[in-house]
């Protein structure tokens, strides 16, 4: 900037409050700021909480009684069984044969 010279911004007037007005501005920004962290820390509690109830969920919606692990065990293992019944009474041993 070609025309702005230093002794231009000497004599450019800048207005500020007058101090007691700057210390009250400084305290309140203070003041929002300890509320703003006082929310960051509740939002990063909500967020490790939800994620605990998520992972406990899903893990008893997967693994508790009647849930999709349970059921896809039972899926595997009863017919298997039964298969090895038949298997038995047939007198072969390949219990882990299609059927």
């Amino acid at each position: 900037m070609k025309n702005i010279t230093q002794g231009n911004m000497r004599n450019f007037p800048i207005p500020l409050p007058p101090l007691a007005e700057q210390h009250r501005i400084v305290a309140k920004l203070a003041q929002l700021l300890g509320h703003c962290d006082a929310l960051e820390q509740r939002i990063a509690e909500s967020r490790r909480l939800a994620g605990q109830l998520l992972q406990t969920a899903l893990h008893e919606a997967l693994a508790g009684p009647g849930g999709v692990v349970a059921a896809t065990e039972a899926a595997l293992v009863v017919p298997r069984q039964g298969r090895k019944k038949e298997l038995a009474a047939e007198g072969t041993g390949d219990l882990f044969a299609a059927g």
